[in-house]
């Protein structure tokens, strides 16, 4: 086995920050550790996409529409357009 990058280490913790804030109906901690995914993945179309729906529920249409404007630009086989 190899030992995981540390950047791989810091998104996986995120992930699981994301999930439990879902589950503690916490948007703004969610959406906090989502935009810290995106910034150091900006290839997590997942997290992109969630990313986009919380903002769009906090008002931030603007950032939501940018979200889902990347999303189409850079479609890939995990989105179904």
């Amino acid at each position: 086995l190899k030992p995981m990058a540390k950047k791989a280490i810091i998104v996986r913790m995120l992930r699981n920050l994301v999930r439990s804030s879902q589950e503690a109906k916490d948007a703004d901690s969610a959406l906090r550790y989502l935009e810290a995914i995106v910034r150091l993945e900006p290839d997590a179309h997942r997290e992109r996409f969630l990313r986009s729906g919380l903002r769009l529920e906090k008002g931030r249409r603007a950032e939501a529409v940018a979200d889902l404007e990347y999303l189409l630009e850079h479609a890939s086989d995990e989105i179904n357009v």
